[in-house]
């Protein structure tokens, strides 16, 4: 679970929290996009959907 001062990216195709590489075996397909770190800051949320390439969640907003 995602926290206040996390950091979210994607690249390489892989989804990374703190710079690990997250382990999401349900995803059906890798990232087509690529996103720079982003810190999570408090009192916010960071969400993205299953089907990562075709949501318009957190990644776009």
């Amino acid at each position: 679970m995602l926290q206040a001062a996390d950091y979210v990216q994607v690249h390489d195709e892989k989804l990374l929290v703190n710079g690990e590489i997250q382990n999401e075996n349900y995803i059906l397909e890798p990232f087509t996009y690529e996103m720079e770190p982003i810190l999570i800051p408090e009192g916010y949320i960071f969400v993205m959907g299953d089907n990562c390439n075709n949501n318009f969640d957190s990644h776009d907003w």
